[in-house]
């Protein structure tokens, strides 16, 4: 059975997320922040004979809505797998043995597009800082700047528009706690947030250095000054990075950051009318047309 959480049902679900806190750092967040019945995120549990075997956590805020998977058996992921995709969450993020058999019998139905990632910790005591710039923490008066500096995010989907963007980084700044930039020349070249926050650990990401001032090393000083924030409270630093971005890897791992696991971005698309997959363009255009002329005469 797949049902709705409640707030009833908040310490068993904490209890089941602690058995992998920073992997589950998504969920962690969204409950800590959220609570299990806002509109904001969604909570739903997986059970069997009344006891809790997994839980699927959407962020009803993003575009695409995106979700995250837990649970040890891969037929109850498979469930929840079936179950994302049909409560409209297009995007599964996390660990690789969390996502892929939530994706596994799902390829028939639908398109998905798959993008391999390192998940990194950064822990205090093999941190290795970098102050070659001065960083600050964000305020309220840089968010104009801010949204300029994300506008043409690479990692942004491209249905996002200038008011999402606003949104997310005070979203962020707010719950997570901190953006921290750079700036040069009179405006700000190279940000990073703490996109989540547990009472255990934060979500380094959401880096974006302007492309003109990109290979000095700005990105290690406001990872550096994310880390440290993080460090301060007895915490420690998360970040996912791409497989194919080896300059971001090799920055973390400069860092003394440590590969603890595989992770997945599944995006999930329904894919079109068979018609439209095995005839050409011209051919379907050429259909279309016919289509126009003989049915109103038909009519």
């Amino acid at each position: 059975m797949i049902r709705l959480l409640t707030h009833e049902d908040r310490d068993i679900v904490r209890s089941y997320l602690d058995r992998d806190p920073l992997h589950n750092v998504y969920l962690i967040h969204g409950l800590q922040t959220h609570g299990l019945e806002c509109e904001y995120v969604t909570f739903w549990g997986a059970f069997d004979k009344g006891q809790l075997v997994g839980v699927l956590f959407a962020d009803n805020d993003s575009k695409p809505r995106f979700g995250c998977l837990a649970s040890d058996d891969p037929s109850v992921l498979a469930r929840l797998g079936k179950f994302a995709l049909a409560s409209k969450v297009n995007t599964l993020v996390g660990k690789n043995t969390y996502v892929q058999p939530a994706i596994g019998n799902l390829h028939s139905r639908v398109h998905i597009l798959m993008k391999h990632c390192h998940f990194w910790e950064m822990h205090p005591e093999r941190f290795v800082p970098c102050y070659d710039y001065p960083v600050r923490a964000a305020t309220e008066e840089d968010i104009p700047s801010l949204i300029e500096l994300y506008r043409d995010y690479e990692f942004r989907s491209p249905h996002r528009t200038e008011e999402d963007i606003a949104h997310e980084i005070r979203r962020a700044m707010a719950e997570a706690g901190r953006c921290f930039l750079i700036e040069l020349e009179g405006r700000i070249v190279s940000a990073a947030l703490v996109t989540q926050e547990t009472d255990r650990a934060g979500m380094v990401g959401v880096a974006r250095t302007l492309p003109e001032f990109r290979g000095r090393g700005m990105y290690p000083a406001v990872r550096t000054a994310c880390c440290e924030y993080l460090f301060k409270q007895g915490k420690i630093g998360l970040t996912y990075i791409l497989d194919t971005n080896a300059s971001m890897m090799k920055i973390a791992e400069k860092q003394g950051g440590l590969i603890t696991a595989e992770w997945l971005i599944a995006h999930v698309k329904d894919k079109p009318p068979l018609g439209r997959r095995i005839l050409p363009p011209r051919l379907r255009r050429w259909g279309a047309r016919i289509r126009a002329i003989v049915l109103p005469r038909r009519s």
